[in-house]
């Protein structure tokens, strides 16, 4: 493993492979790292739509799949260490990771987000482990009743993949509106689909392997129960940056400023978590630092 880059990459969701097969076609060196399989969001994506050059959209499970082909065809290899820490001192970037100490000039920040918990105690401690904040691991369910919690893009997204083959009821502590309109009119005429809007979870037991949620609609009394094969939750997603040490963090505007450090895709855009945005990102950091590079080679 090299020990010195001179560009340092955490996150390979489309931003970050979108920034390393820029510097790869730009000459620069770089390293790359993701813990997880690479794609990020994407693993969850039930159907990308507006992505240019496929009409009829595409799966994010495809899309990453392609994307990995293309990794391996500027034999990109990204490191599967997680980065645990990140920190800036005397000109220069020092990523820890695993056994791996990398030092590097410029920092792409492309870790994207991570789910939001739940953090009340509506679930017990000993049924944490069992709750699900991403579908991808649920994908290869059959004849099961998940209970999705939320009611933004993400939950219904998530409830059209599991639909096929599955019953879905979505718990909505509101109502639909905050989800794209396209998304909430296809769950409605999904026969698997059941929407409940504006209930108030009051308890979740679990019993033999199974969830009972305790709720009540608002305006009423009277309590109903709902029981689960499985819990997915989706009620937000905040920066993955608790990796940033303190020496980044204090100087980040400086940073930035002077070109020394990127963030892309999802870890910056807030609600406008989408793949074509964070592919600009990507690609427009990349071209950025080879300017930068090359003015200093001049």
């Amino acid at each position: 493993m090299p020990d010195f880059s001179e560009v340092a990459i955490v996150g390979a969701g489309p931003a970050g492979i979108a920034t390393a097969i820029q510097l790869r076609r730009s000459g620069v060196d770089f390293s790359i790292f993701e813990e997880r399989q690479i794609g990020g969001l994407l693993l969850n994506a039930h159907l990308i739509e507006n992505y240019p050059g496929f009409p009829l959209g595409i799966s994010g499970p495809e899309l990453v799949e392609r994307l990995g082909r293309q990794l391996e065809r500027w034999e990109i290899q990204p490191i599967s260490d997680r980065v645990e820490q990140a920190e800036y001192r005397d000109g220069s970037f020092f990523i820890s990771a695993g056994n791996l100490k990398l030092t590097s000039h410029m920092l792409v920040v492309a870790s994207g987000t991570v789910a939001e918990q739940i953090s009340d105690p509506l679930i017990p401690e000993h049924i944490q482990d069992h709750v699900y904040y991403e579908v991808h691991p649920l994908k290869n369910l059959r004849g099961r009743h998940v209970v999705i919690v939320g009611a933004g893009d993400a939950a219904f997204d998530y409830a059209m993949s599991l639909a096929e083959h599955n019953h879905i009821t979505i718990l909505c502590r509101g109502n639909d509106s905050s989800c794209l309109s396209l998304l909430s009119q296809r769950a409605k005429k999904t026969s698997n689909i059941e929407i409940q809007q504006q209930i108030r979870i009051q308890a979740i037991e679990q019993n033999q392997g199974r969830f009972t949620f305790h709720v009540i609609e608002e305006g009423k009394s009277q309590e109903r129960r709902v029981v689960a094969d499985f819990i997915l939750v989706a009620i937000g997603r905040r920066p993955a940056l608790n990796y940033l040490a303190p020496s980044i963090s204090n100087m980040k505007e400086n940073l930035v400023r002077d070109g020394y450090l990127y963030f892309v895709g999802d870890v910056k855009n807030q609600l406008y978590r989408q793949t074509g945005i964070c592919v600009g990102d990507g690609i427009k950091a990349a071209m950025q630092i080879n300017e930068r590079i090359r003015a200093r080679q001049a």
